[in-house]
Formats: structure tokens, C-alpha cells, sequence
């Protein structure tokens, strides 16, 4: 079965990434913004779109604070910049307009995530390994392409806004 094109999967990504962020932000345009990523998980072929901002952070500053946690601790690396902490994780997933947009190129993905699941070992491991290396590759791609497209310009930002990238084993 043919694998899905590296420059097919980043066009796809960004095709449907970008209509999503334009409703979202346009949705939260009263929002000042911390930060954007991208999280991937590769190997399930996940692409999470998230943001923060100052006001959709506040319920995780009390929840964190009502535990015991300092402000410090709260504002650091390990809470404030993780992601999964932020109310707007998944935005895209939350969207209606990725799941028109994506439909398509997902149906293909399962179709290979399938067929990859039915082979025997060791040209199953190999092409799942060939699978990740090439989502991983195209939603940095995509995220880059994202980046490069100006609709970060968009939405009110605070002066450390920071956009990045990662995959979801190399953090977690």
C-alpha cells in the first residue's frame, strides 16, 4: 500500500490548520495570547494545534494554586508552557471546520494505519517506523508553513509570546 506523500500530508495539514485558526481566532479576538504550538504525535498521526492565553489560563492558575503550588512554580516551564495545561490544547480537534477540512486525509492515514497493523514483524515495525518519520517530518513542515503564513499576526499577543513545535515522545 502507498504511503501518503510527505508534500501531500504537509499541504493537507496546513489546508486545514489554517482555516481553523482564522474561526478560532476570530472567535477569541478579545484574548491576549501567550502561546501557539503544534504538538505531534507521530506514531498515531495526531497533529494537535494549541494556544494559551493570559485569560483561558486563569482556572489553571487557581486550580494550581488551590494545591499548594506557588505562582512561581505556576508561571514556570513545567505548568504555564506545557501544552496539555492549556484550555485551547487541541483547538483544531475542537473545530468542525478541521474535520471537514482533514476528513479525506485522514480516512487515507487509517486506511495506511491498517494496513500497517496487518503486516507481521519486522516489516511492520518498519513501516511504522517509516509512518512516524514522515508525519513527524510533515507536521514540522506544516508548522513552519503556519508560521511563515502570517496568521500569528492575527490575535493580541503578550511580549514572551512563543510559538513552537515538538513531537510528543521528546517531552513526555
Amino acid at each position: 500500500m502507498e504511503l501518503i506523500s510527505k508534500h501531500e500530508l504537509v499541504a493537507a495539514l496546513y489546508e486545514a490548520a489554517i482555516p481553523s485558526l482564522e474561526a478560532f481566532f476570530k472567535a477569541h479576538e478579545n484574548e491576549f495570547f501567550y502561546g501557539f504550538c503544534v504538538e505531534i504525535l507521530a506514531e498515531e498521526g495526531y497533529f494537535h494545534v494549541g494556544a494559551s492565553s493570559v485569560e483561558s489560563f486563569q482556572p489553571t492558575i487557581a486550580s494550581y494554586l488551590k494545591d499548594g503550588f506557588s505562582l512561581e512554580d505556576i508561571m514556570g516551564d513545567g505548568i504555564r508552557w506545557n501544552n496539555q495545561e492549556w484550555a485551547y490544547f487541541d483547538l483544531n480537534y475542537d473545530c468542525g471546520i478541521w474535520e471537514k477540512e482533514w476528513q479525506s486525509t485522514l480516512d487515507r492515514l487509517n486506511a495506511h494505519k491498517t494496513y500497517m497493523y496487518n503486516l507481521r514483524d519486522p516489516e511492520a515495525a518498519v513501516s511504522c517506523e517509516a509512518f512516524a518519520s514522515l508525519f513527524e517530518a510533515a507536521g514540522r513542515e506544516a508548522f513552519q508553513k503556519i508560521i511563515a503564513s502570517g496568521i500569528l499576526d492575527t490575535p493580541k499577543k503578550t511580549p514572551d509570546f512563543r510559538a513552537f513545535v515538538f513531537e510528543h515522545h521528546d517531552v513526555f
